[in-house]
């Protein structure tokens, strides 16, 4: 129960912070940005070579709860839960459907598949042909301390953590099969992140002797360290880079921030400072593009006793920030920018949805990179 409990708290951490400012190279951590809330910040896109306009916004049209699952994709269908059920609605046309008769927990990062609990029982919805998968065997009913995730972004593979067995287990929605290592000797509790690429798994998780880092799970059962770790390291995102490289957001070396681990040197390096306000010390997020060229990465901007954000795209050249530039000010988003931010397939146009009033999705925000 503490495992669970841990890993829980953990959770709710990451996703109430908020992201970090500019950086390159090892940067001080710093204060959160203070204004006037009559003080009108000028716009940056003028000042960096990276070419970025801004489209005009695209309206949602109705009220969409932003305390409720939602997903949104390319700028032009949102799925949301309502009602007891799973909705898609087309922005471009206003037409709505009801995609499954349940909520959902959780979206393919494709739209494609959703997957559901039921009572023990674990589903996924194929959101195209309506066809419904139970998933595992009797072993891996859903118990209290288990936790299922989708673990690429084509949602044909699920992890599955077992907070009482140290077991995780790999599960191909196609076929059903599973693969399983025990991990025994880890932190269970703080394993938080889990990336299937090609056919590789990794995870984040704290080993006895290791500490916390990045593991590789192979088919012959060992978990192998693919980043630096160390007591003062925590993760609350990664992405595994073509070139085998990596990069995360949370701890390392005692400061908090975006970071770069570099495959063939092993140097890590700080992309994003981290910060702190009166509340505490605040961790940045990232959301890289499909191509691995670009990032967005947002701020926090204290308006007397509101915060807003400022958001920057920046070029990825060679483990290193370039161009960056500020493409909104003083935003209201969703979330932290990896769950408000979504990239086109072809890295060539960004989606940012907001939030209107507190409680509503609000207009979504489109950013077109000029070649």
């Amino acid at each position: 129960m503490n495992k669970k409990r841990n890993r829980l708290v953990w959770v709710a951490l990451a996703s109430l912070t908020v992201a970090g400012c500019s950086a390159q190279g090892s940067v001080e951590i710093q204060e959160t940005i203070v204004i006037n809330e009559d003080v009108q910040l000028e716009s940056s896109l003028a000042d960096s070579s990276l070419e970025v306009s801004r489209q005009q916004d695209i309206e949602v049209g109705r009220n969409i709860k932003n305390s409720t699952l939602h997903k949104e994709f390319f700028g032009k269908e949102i799925y949301f839960n309502e009602n007891g059920g799973l909705y898609s609605l087309n922005l471009d046309t206003g037409v709505e459907k009801k995609l499954v008769n349940r909520e959902v927990i959780s979206i393919s990062n494709d739209g494609k598949r959703a997957l559901s609990f039921q009572g023990e029982e674990v589903f996924v919805h194929d959101l195209q042909t309506g066809k419904r998968i139970l998933l595992g065997n009797e072993s891996m009913k859903k118990p209290d301390y288990s936790e299922y995730g989708f673990t690429n972004d084509e949602g044909n593979a699920l992890v599955h953590f077992d907070y009482e067995t140290d077991i995780v287990s790999l599960i191909d929605v196609d076929t059903n099969k599973m693969a399983t290592w025990d991990l025994r000797g880890y932190d269970m509790g703080e394993i938080s992140l889990s990336k299937k690429v090609k056919d590789e798994v990794f995870i984040t998780a704290r080993s006895e002797e290791a500490g916390f880092g990045i593991y590789q799970l192979n088919a012959q059962g060992y978990n192998t360290l693919v980043t630096p770790s160390g007591k003062d390291t925590s993760f609350t995102n990664f992405d595994i880079l073509q070139n085998g490289s990596v990069i995360f957001n949370g701890t390392y070396g005692g400061k908090t921030g975006v970071f770069y681990w570099d495959k063939e040197t092993w140097d890590v390096q700080l992309l994003v400072s981290g910060g702190k306000s009166k509340e505490g010390i605040w961790v940045p997020f990232y959301n890289l593009s499909p191509d691995e060229s670009k990032i967005l990465f947002d701020t926090p901007v204290q308006i007397e006793d509101d915060f807003k954000t400022n958001v920057y795209m920046a070029e990825l050249v060679d483990g290193q920030l370039a161009n960056s530039v500020r493409i909104m000010e003083n935003a209201d988003l969703y979330s932290v920018i990896t769950y408000s931010g979504h990239w086109s397939e072809d890295s060539k146009t960004a989606y940012i949805t907001t939030v209107r009033n507190t409680e509503y999705i609000g207009n979504i925000a489109v950013f077109n990179v000029n070649n």
